[in-house]
């Protein structure tokens, strides 16, 4: 259920409305519009609303219900410190999640410009690097599947081995998994334990999720995990993978659900720049999810910081 409500003593202009959407006008001697909309906000009020409303698929409230809910509010004074402070709260997450869209589409521009060679390194000498070699993913990487143990055999689960699943891959790097494996569901399965750095690549269903793994694992069937080859770089094949996922989608098929096998991710194209200037882009690209990382901690820092407020002055 949501309810959009228009809160203010100034007009806006001409709009018209949808059948689930209300409005109010605050009276300026008793509230202060700031002060509503931020209460509407809050955990305590968006409780009231919702048990007052009904619906079984899509859930709503009656305008003359809706004004009936009771709510406390302090001196009008009172009312614009709190309205102020928590719209300072308010536009210091926008600002944050603005600087955050900004800096990934700073970074996909990068990506793009980068494996392209539109821009390229220069070495510590300040001499060019040599051309890309044209190769392919077989040559670069040894492609690795997963497998599942028997779910009825206890003694297989529960181990100390990492065992991944597509819906996992959330995040660059990945270390602990819901469920882990012991030796012996290894040794009876299809699975295979891969080394740190192995870059888990999501090829089934889900095509194209990918992380790397910072712990000893292993995945079940619905990878083909790329265990990158001397002279070679995994975080920058990490990075060529995401630029180039629509290559894997392009080659998957089924009907049921998609699925990449291990063929034909070795026969996608790729060109290798020289290992050290692997490095310096891996590098580059790693400083600017470093610094996307920073903007989001802060995001969830200022969200928590305003929640808290919410249950302090909101009670």
């Amino acid at each position: 259920m949501g309810i959009l409500c228009q809160v203010g003593n100034t007009s806006i202009g001409t709009y018209a409305l949808g059948q689930r959407i209300i409005t109010l006008q605050t009276k300026s001697e008793h509230c202060e519009h700031g002060f509503l909309f931020q209460t509407l906000l809050g955990p305590k009020m968006q409780r009231k609303i919702d048990v007052r409303g009904t619906g079984s698929t899509a859930k709503g409230i009656k305008s003359r219900l809706f004004v009936k809910i009771p709510m406390s509010a302090p001196t009008l004074t009172e009312q614009r410190k709190i309205a102020g402070f928590l719209g300072a709260v308010d536009e210091k997450i926008t600002q944050l999640s603005r600087k955050r869209v900004l800096l990934e589409d700073y970074k996909k521009g990068c990506m793009q410009q980068l494996f392209s060679q539109k821009i390229r390194f220069k070495d510590d000498e300040g001499k060019d690097f040599p051309d890309w070699e044209e190769k392919k993913l077989g040559e670069v990487a040894n492609i690795v599947g997963g497998g599942t143990p028997n779910s009825e055999q206890d003694e297989y689960w529960g181990g100390e081995i990492p065992w991944f699943t597509p819906t996992e891959m959330k995040s660059k790097y990945v270390t602990d998994s819901v469920r882990t494996i012991s030796a012996s569901g290894l040794k009876k399965s299809s699975a295979k334990l891969l080394p740190i750095g192995t870059i888990l690549v999501s090829t089934r269903a889900t095509v194209g999720d990918l992380s790397i793994a910072k712990k000893e694992c292993c995945t079940n069937q619905g990878f083909q995990s790329l265990i990158v080859k001397d002279e070679n770089h995994n975080e920058f094949w990490y990075y060529w993978m995401v630029a180039n996922k629509k290559e894997l989608l392009r080659r998957a098929s089924g009907s049921t659900f998609l699925e990449i096998n291990k063929s034909e991710i070795a026969k996608i194209p790729a060109q290798r720049p020289h290992p050290d200037e692997q490095r310096k882009i891996a590098d580059f690209l790693s400083a600017l999810d470093r610094k996307i990382d920073l903007v989001g901690q802060e995001i969830t820092h200022a969200s928590s910081f305003k929640a808290g407020l919410f249950q302090q002055m909101f009670v």
